[in-house]
């Protein structure tokens, strides 16, 4: 089995298809605005929502993680359980 481009061909190739491709400062930080999310802690797993008001939590917890977490809680009361 041969590879079709051989690593020789290959070093003829240019490291950029256009100019634009390269980031002319790679470690220019620029913010990004603050989103409207609301985080709220009930029983020890923290809940997202998509504004304060909202009643949609966007990451639930499933059902065999919620059921773990109760059973960790129960046993060792002083541990914390990160999901």
């Amino acid at each position: 089995m041969q590879p079709a481009v051989t690593p020789e061909m290959r070093s003829l190739e240019p490291e950029a298809a256009t100019p634009s491709d390269v980031t002319p400062i790679p470690l220019q930080y620029s913010p990004m605005p603050a989103t409207s999310h609301h985080y709220e802690m009930v029983d020890g797993v923290m809940h997202v929502y998509a504004d304060e008001g909202s009643t949609n939590n966007l990451f639930e917890v499933s059902a065999a993680a919620a059921w773990m977490l109760l059973l960790v809680s129960k046993a060792r009361p002083s541990v914390t359980v990160f999901l």
